[in-house]
């Protein structure tokens, strides 16, 4: 049985729906007997190279000639080259890795599984979603064999929101693969904040809630990965009197965000959604205690191993913070549950519920 991917979701370098693709070709091909094939011509995707799943041979000439305008070629390129693979129709089942629908008229009634990560635009989380977007996530679902939704509660919103059958969606959850490292003794003693922070992501709530709590322990501090500062974020740190207290890392690797979690006192997930919510699994991968909404699939996946909090509000928000900063008992209660719980997620699991899926249809 061939199996046969398309290329959407590796046009940028970073990014956890590629980071899962990858994970999922990577082990079947190595360990299932499925044929499997990521037709790319262009990447300059970090997990494909990570695991040697794509060895460019034109990279430098696309970087020189398409300097200003990459992705978008990369992009083209690499779909009028799986049109072509879709045309000769030499496979079983096709997966594409995003929700542009531009393959249907090539599969000539092959089925294909369609994987759903999120429904932040659909629920108006994100500013200026097209209603073209839309659309488009909304045809590659409804016309897909099967569907792949990467938590329950992701399910119950493609459900509800699409009117999507029941029946059609199962639940595959994400996985980590990080693991603590070696405490760092020269390391400042910081809450954890990863990843980007646009409106759903609760920083500004998360600011307030941490503000006293770093302020009135002067050994104490807020570290923070992702895209560098807005002005609006500045002002927002300087108003609450924490610049001094802020520390920034931009864009870093997994390698550096693994020695992050292991080395915080603690990590804090305000967000007010998300389909998965891989940073909870990585912290508990890494032996880092947790505080996190109580919101969207976070219980889900979390159980019993972290620390909840209402997240619209600042006050239970900061307690629960708080609380954990305070007591080492609680902190290393979380980090025992939280590991045992990490075990619950691998991507050897993930991909071998893949795989049975992709059998069931053949």
């Amino acid at each position: 049985m061939k199996i046969l991917y398309d290329p959407q979701a590796f046009v940028h370098p970073y990014g956890g729906a590629s980071r899962y693709y990858v994970e999922v070709i990577d082990y079947l091909k190595r360990k299932s007997d499925l044929e499997i094939e990521l037709p790319l011509i262009y990447a300059q995707n970090s997990h494909l190279k990570e695991k040697g799943l794509h060895k460019p041979f034109i990279d430098k000439f696309f970087k020189i000639k398409y300097k200003y305008s990459l992705s978008f070629r990369a992009l083209q390129l690499n779909q009028w080259y799986l049109k072509r693979k879709l045309k000769q129709g030499n496979f079983d089942i096709f997966h594409p890795t995003h929700y542009d629908p531009y393959f249907l008229p090539y599969l000539k009634g092959k089925p294909y599984i369609a994987t759903v990560l999120d429904m932040i635009h659909e629920l108006g989380l994100v500013k200026n979603t097209t209603q073209a977007a839309l659309d488009e996530k909304r045809i590659s679902m409804e016309n897909a064999t099967k569907i792949v939704a990467i938590s329950q509660k992701t399910k119950e919103d493609l459900v509800r929101l699409l009117n999507i059958p029941e029946e059609k969606v199962v639940v595959i959850y994400l996985a980590t693969d990080f693991q603590p490292t070696p405490k760092i003794l020269t390391e400042k003693k910081y809450i954890l904040f990863t990843g980007n922070r646009m409106n759903y992501k609760n920083f500004d709530r998360f600011i307030e809630a941490v503000a006293p709590i770093v302020t009135n322990q002067k050994d104490l501090y807020i570290r923070l990965t992702g895209v560098p500062l807005t002005a609006a974020e500045i002002q927002k740190i300087a108003d609450l009197k924490l610049t001094e207290k802020v520390d920034l890392e931009v864009f870093v690797d997994e390698k550096r965000l693994m020695e992050l979690y292991s080395n915080a006192l603690c990590f804090v997930f305000p967000s007010l959604y998300e389909g998965f919510g891989i940073p909870i699994v990585e912290a508990f991968a890494c032996e880092c205690p947790t505080a996190i909404s109580k919101a969207s699939c976070f219980p889900e996946v979390a159980g019993d191993a972290s620390l909840y909090f209402d997240p619209y509000s600042v006050e239970d928000m900061r307690h629960k913070i708080q609380q954990l900063v305070d007591n080492e008992s609680l902190r290393k209660d979380l980090k025992a549950k939280g590991k045992v719980r990490s075990q619950y997620f691998s991507w050897a699991n993930t991909a071998r519920q893949h795989e049975s899926l992709y059998q069931s249809l053949i």
